[in-house]
């Protein structure tokens, strides 16, 4: 059993333990974070079963309680999967230095500073905007219209329209407002780390202001292109700063900060999009998450997390899905059916599950009774020892999945 007395509470992904808690806390955890967190009571008064499901983290609790979601994978394996969005296939690693027991929140604020600074560094895009002004010489055209409603036959100003090239470009709106909302993160406390977002923030003095709700808009809507594809992973770190972080302005001295990730998702995001750009080199491509129906009626909609076709070829060769949890061979009979239907769907011999490899995930290779369909379940170390070798484990997964989609029909594989 734990106790709050510190005010702090540290828990792991996927743990249960008896804490201590007011009934004030008790009831902002099961109002706020219903589905993220399990609270119920326990035999003693004032003590709650807590269990930590799928979301790692941080929260905090006016006045005076944080409770960390420590996830099972090192951090530093983490923030690959957190910049899976951000284009991973060169596992783009942040230049800073990483303190031995750095929780994920401050992980991420300092990585996304890391990331602005070396944009900064490089130069801030520049976009060229519609703009009009009264110039006493001509800049750009008159607009003739303007030009006789104020200034008639005067002809020491002009009615100028023009384009203007600055910096108050949709990117760096939303990275200036994911800048201004970290002082409010991490409080007095964090000297250094606010010092440098300040820093930072003075190379944006011309970009326009945006409130959060503004910025996650804005965010929600900017198209990804050759010309902001550098910004990608500072955006998806400021996506992080800006939609997993839950602000309260209030006075006080802790900071009121929660700080949530969905690892399921994250999972699934950073296997499909690795996946999608290292098997490339072997002449494949991978669609995910296309919508389709099993029925002929179309009224059961499906969904497969992965596609993975040749690259000029409209049939699927292999069918692939994620699940971030432990393997047992006793507990995964609704993943298996799962995919066995993604198969008779598109006419397919061989589905991939992937688990995550925390200790010791064993592989699998499963042949349906009366049926050539092969199953197969294959781990991805997510409990590598360092970038290098998660890396690998990555590489050598793309492999396999290539393997497995150059099968011939009814051939058993085997897959080491």
């Amino acid at each position: 059993m734990r106790d709050i007395d510190r005010q702090t509470l540290s828990i792991t992904e996927g743990e249960q333990t008896e804490v201590a808690l007011s009934h004030e806390h008790y009831l902002m955890l099961k109002q706020r974070y219903a589905g993220r967190l399990d609270l119920a009571p326990s035999a003693t008064t004032g003590h709650y079963i807590l269990t930590a499901r799928d979301y790692i983290g941080r929260l905090t609790l006016p006045p005076n309680l944080l409770l960390e979601i420590r996830p099972k994978v090192a951090v530093s394996n983490l923030f690959y999967m957190l910049c899976v969005d951000a284009g991973l296939a060169e596992f783009f690693t942040p230049h800073i230095r990483l303190a031995q027991g750095l929780d994920v929140f401050h992980f991420v604020i300092a990585a996304f500073i890391s990331s602005v600074e070396q944009l900064a560094a490089q130069g801030l895009n520049h976009e060229y905007f519609p703009t009009e002004a009264d110039l006493p010489l001509v800049r750009g055209r008159i607009d003739l219209g303007a030009q006789i409603n104020r200034f008639g036959e005067l002809r020491h100003r002009h009615a100028c329209a023009f384009a203007e090239l600055s910096t108050d470009t949709a990117e760096n709106k939303v990275l200036l407002a994911a800048l201004s909302q970290i002082p409010f993160l991490l409080g007095e406390h964090e000297a250094d780390t606010n010092r440098r977002a300040r820093y930072v923030s003075r190379r944006f003095e011309s970009v326009s202001p945006l409130a959060r709700s503004s910025a996650l808009r804005l965010l929600a809507t900017m198209p990804s292109h050759r010309l902001n594809a550098r910004y990608g992973p500072a955006l998806r770190l400021a996506r992080l700063v800006l939609n997993h972080i839950t602000l309260e302005n209030r006075a006080g001295s802790y900071p009121f900060a929660s700080f949530l990730v969905n690892m399921p998702r994250l999972f699934e995001s950073f296997v499909t999009k690795g996946l999608s750009a290292l098997v490339r080199p072997y002449g494949l491509k991978i669609v995910a998450q296309r919508h389709d129906y099993l029925d002929e009626e179309r009224q059961i909609g499906i969904r497969p997390d992965m596609l993975v076709y040749e690259r000029h070829s409209a049939e699927p060769l292999l069918v692939i899905d994620t699940k971030y949890r432990l393997f047992d061979r006793g507990d995964i009979n609704s993943d298996l059916y799962q995919v066995s239907a993604y198969l008779d769907r598109y006419g397919l011999d061989r589905g991939l599950l992937i688990y995550p490899q925390f200790q010791g995930t064993s592989r699998s290779n499963l042949r349906l009774v009366n049926t050539p369909k092969y199953l197969h379940v294959l781990p991805l170390n997510l409990d590598a020892a360092t970038s290098a070798e998660l890396e690998a484990s990555c590489g050598h997964l793309a492999g396999q999945v290539a393997l497995l989609s150059r099968a011939s029909k009814a051939a058993e594989v085997s897959l080491e």
